[in-house]
């Protein structure tokens, strides 16, 4: 059975294929904040729900890659049902959703709506607090820009409101999913 760790070492994965980066255990590690051996349980429990595949790879290669068409359909139809968004009061932390630069854009953008975070002793913003992905995703985020979008992203998912999660598939359509 997933958890959410396993969907914060997808998306990286998925950049990291993007950016066409090297890809090892202790990188995948490095980058989502988990610990050697959280990062190969996920890795291992993505592979045996099938959202990655084994690859050939020479010897010191990584052996999976996402799969870019079943990452899309569990997000875009299962996430909400796994794990809905959860609202808490106003305080200071880490955007996310629509707050994070990047991600209202486009035919699907909102013109105007509440200010989303992560509580985080480092925020920069006040807004409603909304319980993130993983407990390590605001540190994560906050080192890379890209995987701070695609985190907010699965939070617009995650999110009752269909026009909030058209924008957070169309974001992953667009810089992840699709080439």
């Amino acid at each position: 059975m997933l958890k959410p760790q396993d969907l914060l070492i997808t998306l990286r994965l998925l950049i990291a294929q993007k950016r066409r980066e090297k890809v090892t255990y202790p990188l995948l590690s490095q980058w989502t904040g988990l610990s050697a051996s959280e990062t190969h349980a996920a890795v291992r429990r993505a592979a045996e729900s099938g959202l990655f595949i084994r690859v050939e790879t020479d010897t010191d290669g990584f052996a999976w890659r996402a799969a870019s068409v079943a990452v899309e359909e569990f997000l875009f139809h299962g996430l909400k049902y796994v794990r809905p968004l959860t609202m808490g009061a106003i305080t200071r932390g880490v955007p996310t959703g629509t707050a994070v630069p990047g991600m209202n854009v486009g035919s699907q953008a909102v013109l105007e709506g509440d200010m989303w975070v992560w509580p985080h002793a480092e925020g920069t913003v006040r807004g409603i607090a909304v319980e993130p992905l993983y407990r390590s995703a605001p540190e994560a985020a906050m080192k890379d820009e890209v995987l701070h979008q695609a985190l907010a992203s699965l939070d617009l998912l995650r999110a009752p409101n269909h026009r909030l999660r058209r924008l957070g598939e169309d974001w992953l359509k667009m810089n992840l999913l699709r080439s």
